[in-house]
C-alpha cells in the first residue's frame, strides 16, 4: 500500500461506514426494544385473539342457524306463532306482526354480519402480530449483527489508533517515503 490517496480513500470509508453504522443502529434499537414481548406475554395474546374469532364464527353459524330453523327453536318459535295466529289479527294488524318478524330476522342477519366482520377484522389483528413479531426478531438480529460490526470498528480502531482518527472529517496522511538517501 503505497498509494497515499488510496489509504485516505479507504480511511474516509471506513470513517464513513462508522458514522452510517451509528446512524442506524440509533434507528433500529428503539424499535427493536419497542417490538420486543416476552414469549408468554405473546403466546397469551395470540391465544385470547384465536378464542375471540373462534367466538365469532360459532356465532355467525348461530345466527345462521336461528334463520335457518328459527320456527323450531324456543323463544323464536313463539314469534312464528305469533305470525300465524289469527286470533291476534283483530287486535294487532297483521303487516305489524310481519314487520316484527321480519324485523328480528333483520337484526339476526345483522348481528351474523357484524359477527362476520369481528371475526375478519380479529384474523387480520392476528396476522398483523404475528408479522410484528417476526419483524420484531429480525431486528433483533440486525442488532445483533450492528453490534458485531461496532466491536470489529472498535477493535481496528484500537488496532491502529495513529492511522485512523477519531475525527469521520480528519484523516491523517500516511508517512511519506522520505528522500533523504543522497547524503
Amino acid at each position: 500500500m503505497n498509494d497515499p490517496e488510496l489509504l485516505k480513500d479507504l480511511i474516509k470509508d471506513f470513517q464513513s461506514q462508522k458514522q452510517a453504522l451509528k446512524t442506524q443502529m440509533e434507528l433500529v434499537d428503539p424499535m427493536a426494544a419497542a417490538m420486543h414481548k416476552p414469549a408468554a406475554h405473546r403466546f397469551i395474546q395470540a391465544g385470547f385473539l384465536l378464542f375471540l374469532e373462534l367466538f365469532m364464527w360459532v356465532l355467525v353459524v348461530a345466527c345462521f342457524a336461528v334463520l335457518v330453523f328459527g320456527d323450531k327453536l324456543y323463544p323464536f318459535y313463539y314469534l312464528s306463532q305469533i305470525v300465524h295466529d289469527n286470533g291476534l289479527y283483530s287486535r294487532y294488524p297483521q303487516q305489524d306482526l310481519s314487520t316484527l318478524s321480519w324485523t328480528i330476522k333483520g337484526i339476526i342477519v345483522f348481528s351474523g354480519l357484524l359477527c362476520f366482520w369481528i371475526g375478519r377484522m380479529l384474523a387480520k389483528i392476528r396476522h398483523k402480530n404475528h408479522y410484528i413479531s417476526l419483524s420484531g426478531k429480525n431486528l433483533k438480529l440486525l442488532m445483533e449483527q450492528y453490534f458485531r460490526r461496532r466491536t470489529e470498528i472498535e477493535n481496528l480502531e484500537n488496532k491502529y489508533p495513529p492511522a485512523l482518527p477519531s475525527d469521520p472529517d480528519s484523516v491523517i496522511p500516511p508517512p511519506k517515503p522520505h528522500d533523504d538517501i543522497l547524503l
